[in-house]
């Protein structure tokens, strides 16, 4: 998610000949529960956190411990203790007594603070590494749940009417009853490599009403580091968040010193951090900075939606450090974020916290050689075979009552839910489908099986100057045939009306998941067919030009065909694909001169050629370079890579008759998301080809490229033009393309006082098209990128023609709802 969240990580258990239970409820002077606070043993060779209502509980050998207790803005507090089998104690923290006495401000005036950043800055390299190699145990439990303060009951009375209805009765949902929407605990180990290796395995995972469900959600997904020049740059944040410690920070932030502490014989600078500005990607809040080492000894610092945050309402990190062998190592962070999705009158607050618990640190594990690899975190196999016994006795953080609620109903549903029984139930209560749902798709599935029958609906209709009015659906089969393996069998039909034809394709398709997940498909049938191989216009938009401006762009010609073909990942970032197909060529014409407007224009004919055959086949080599993924229980995820993406195809045509295509042809591309910083990401792709030889060939086997004639986009992507008329660059000459779009995030916009709460983002691009055959084509685009909800994106673009012929005007403005569009607007 890029994306989007982070992490949170564990310590413990140590086995040893005995081992005991030590306990207690943190709490302040006044005697109220201090949450979250840290409980180390040992330096940091044990630790947990208290819960949100200051107990903990840990299981320690028995024998003599040190036991510390900290939490920001409270002095530290330590005892020590005699553990045999069970202790309980009650650790009071005292507010830290921060004195300005030795506070010394400069000549010119310049609050003291800075002098301290400015150290702290130039030394971060170094407090950044804890050592050339390092590991440590980590437990992290992210949570997922609506706001304490909202009430589904509540809910339910604000719609109008309501309060005239009887008290409304909740479905038997657990999230009803505990409002926890996501619920998970990981136990891990992670080890580094300077300056910048890492790698974690997840040993152990718990998700709540999922017992065969892996979480991924461990340390590295909950970690971040103030000595970052930025944070979580992604959705959350697209220009990411500047560190107060980040080399650029003193551009951003004011400093101020609040204190000095004397913590344990350490001298301890507490420093206040605000923004310069607001709608800056920063966050505001008191680092707590070591004297001597100049290292972060603690922090709590927050972001809200009036800096340039996305997504997220507010942002929390907070976290703790200890000293061991001359380095502060974090052994507690904690993340929490607020979200507030408003649908009409709806408002759901939801509330994500992760949390992380990190202990027996080794500075010295003498890792093997080769070690690091491409492969960044690894679930276990076996990390979902712990039942819920081992977790009471070996999680660090205690449940609060409510997540222990959540547990047992979302288990118990989950029990119930898998039994053949229940499963039948659903099976034999889908009914008969709607006439709704036969218009725009409709799926039966036997729930226990696997098995489903899908029927494609009615919805792919539309008008065209070749067809006329056209209607296409279809009616496919699905079916698992082991864990890793599903079959689908299907057919599509098409029936154009002022053609007075009807089209036909079926199909039969394996697809393997895995380690090395492949592909294999079979394909015949009789089908209109784009000469571009890929659409160059969605049916809403060609039928909108058609109806609207009597302009029909839609190049089609008949193909009967058989094609076989499939693709396999031998490793993560290599994809292989191999095709091979036969095809009878014939020219389709126009059929009708149908518009609802501007009747005086006719329609542009259709692309004509001589009836014939071809004889095909493809190779595409796809590899990215050093792809980093997530190793999950029988498949793998790939992360984001900052390295060029690679592809080419090799297409040969065999001349087995006189009319047949004849030639062999390459196109190579290249292609690369470039993080840079706070000026945002740059995309760029470049596609060069070239015919190697050739003999014969038509518009169906021509170089083609993305054009744009409508105010709808075709794709989500940027690599496309969107003045180039379709098809009038095709060509068999040499070629180059190139596409780039600088994604500026919320940058200029968010100067502007009144449309910073909007949260726009920016965008411009550039696109340009070389041959030897046509001119040099040149465009550019600048677009505003809005968020729906907060998840859905409507982006408005302006397109300007620099070189070139475009079709009807040298500008135009095209509409994009990305998330739309994806589901086949």
């Amino acid at each position: 998610m890029k994306h989007y969240f982070l992490t949170i990580i564990l310590l413990f258990p140590i086995l040893a000949n005995a081992q005991g239970w030590l306990s207690g409820t943190v709490q302040d002077s006044s005697g109220v529960a201090v949450a979250f606070a840290t409980v180390t043993i040992d330096g940091s060779q044990f630790g947990t956190v208290a819960n949100e209502a200051g107990y903990f509980r840990l299981q320690l050998p028995e024998g003599n411990h040190l036991v510390r207790v900290s939490h920001l803005g409270y002095q530290p507090w330590s005892l020590s203790i005699r553990l045999e089998q069970t202790l309980v104690i009650q650790p009071v923290l005292i507010e830290a007594a921060w004195s300005m006495a030795e506070v010394v401000i400069t000549p010119d005036g310049e609050d003291p603070a800075y002098a301290i950043m400015r150290e702290a800055i130039r030394r971060k390299d170094d407090n950044r590494i804890l050592a050339e190699q390092a590991s440590w145990e980590a437990y992290t439990k992210t949570v997922f749940k609506l706001s304490d303060s909202f009430s589904f009951d509540s809910l339910l009375r604000s719609f109008v009417g309501a309060e005239s209805m009887e008290t409304p009765e909740l479905p038997d949902d657990p999230v009803f009853k505990t409002n926890i929407l996501y619920l998970s605990e990981t136990m891990s180990t992670v080890w580094t490599q300077a300056p910048d290796k890492i790698r974690e395995e997840i040993r152990r995972s718990r998700i709540s009403g999922d017992s065969k469900g892996a979480s991924m959600f461990g340390n590295l997904f909950n970690q971040f580091s103030p000595y970052d020049n930025l944070f979580f740059q992604g959705e959350m944040a697209e220009r990411g968040i500047v560190s107060p410690l980040s080399d650029q920070a003193m551009l951003f932030y004011e400093f101020r010193l609040v204190g000095v502490s004397q913590e344990e014989g350490q001298t301890v600078y507490r420093i206040f951090v605000l923004p310069k500005r607001l709608g800056d990607p920063v966050v505001k809040g008191f680092l707590h900075i070591a004297d001597g080492s100049y290292a972060v000894q603690s922090l709590d610092l927050w972001t809200t939606k009036t800096q340039a945050i996305q997504v997220v309402d507010s942002l929390r990190m907070t976290q703790t450090f200890l000293p061991q062998d001359g380095k502060w190592l974090p052994v507690t962070t904690r993340m929490h974020m607020a979200i507030s999705l408003k649908i009409a009158v709806i408002e759901l607050p939801v509330n994500g916290t992760f949390t992380s618990v990190l202990s027996q640190y080794n500075l010295e594990p003498n890792l093997p050689k080769g070690f690091f690899s491409s492969e960044v975190l690894a679930v276990a196999d076996t990390a979902t075979r712990t039942d819920s016994t081992w977790w009471e006795l070996n999680r660090p953080i205690p449940l609060v009552e409510r997540e222990s609620v959540d547990y047992r109903l979302k288990d118990s549903t989950e029990r119930v839910q898998n039994s053949p029984e229940y499963l039948d139930s659903l099976t034999r209560a889908q009914g008969f489908p709607s006439a709704m749902q036969l218009s725009t798709g409709y799926t039966w599935q036997n729930y226990r099986t696997g098995h489903a029958w899908v029927w494609k609906g009615l919805s792919n209709a539309g008008f065209n100057a070749i067809e006329g009015w056209f209607l296409q659906s279809g009616l496919a089969h699905r079916r698992k045939l082991n864990e890793s393996t599903t079959m689908e069998m299907g057919s599509d039909l098409r029936y154009a009306y002022q053609a007075r034809r009807f089209h036909y394709a079926g199909y039969l398709n394996w697809e393997g998941k895995g380690f090395h997940p492949w592909t294999f498909q079979i394909r015949g049938g009789d089908m209109p067919a784009e000469f571009s191989r890929f659409s160059q216009i969605i049916p809403f938009a060609n039928t909108y030009a058609s109806l609207i401006h009597h302009r029909s762009h839609v190049r089609f010609y008949r193909k009967k065909s058989v094609q076989a073909g499939g693709t396999w990942e031998p490793l993560p970032g290599l994809e292989l694909e191999a095709l091979a197909w036969w095809e009878a060529r014939s020219p389709l014409s126009n059929t009708s001169e149908f518009s609802w407007l501007k009747r005086d224009r006719l329609y542009e004919p259709n692309e004509t050629f001589s009836a014939h055959q071809a004889m095909i086949g493809e190779v595409t080599v796809r590899y990215q370079p050093f792809q980093r993924y997530v190793r999950m229980p029988a498949t793998f995820l790939l992360l984001d890579n900052s390295w060029p993406a690679l592809s080419a195809t090799l297409t040969h045509a065999l001349p087995f008759q006189p009319l047949a295509p004849d030639y062999t042809r390459l196109t190579l591309s290249i292609g690369q998301e470039v993080g840079l910083g706070l000026a945002g990401t740059l995309n760029y792709r470049i596609t060069a080809g070239q015919f190697l030889r050739l003999n014969q060939s038509y518009l169906a086997d021509a170089f083609h490229f993305a054009g744009g004639e409508t105010f709808f986009r075709m794709r989500g992507a940027f690599d496309q033009f969107f003045l180039m008329p379709y098809y009038a660059y095709s060509t068999t000459s040499p070629f180059l393309e190139f596409h780039a779009e600088q994604a500026f995030g919320i940058l200029w916009v968010s100067r502007v006082p009144g449309l910073r709460k909007l949260k726009i983002s920016e965008y411009l691009g550039g696109h340009a098209l070389y041959s030897q055959e046509h001119q040099t084509y040149a465009e550019l685009n600048y677009g505003l990128e809005a968020r729906i909800l907060k998840v859905f994106k409507i982006r408005f673009d302006v397109h300007f023609s620099l070189m070139g012929s475009e079709r009807w005007l040298p500008y135009a403005f095209t509409y994009r709802p990305q998330t739309l569009l994806e589901l086949g607007l």
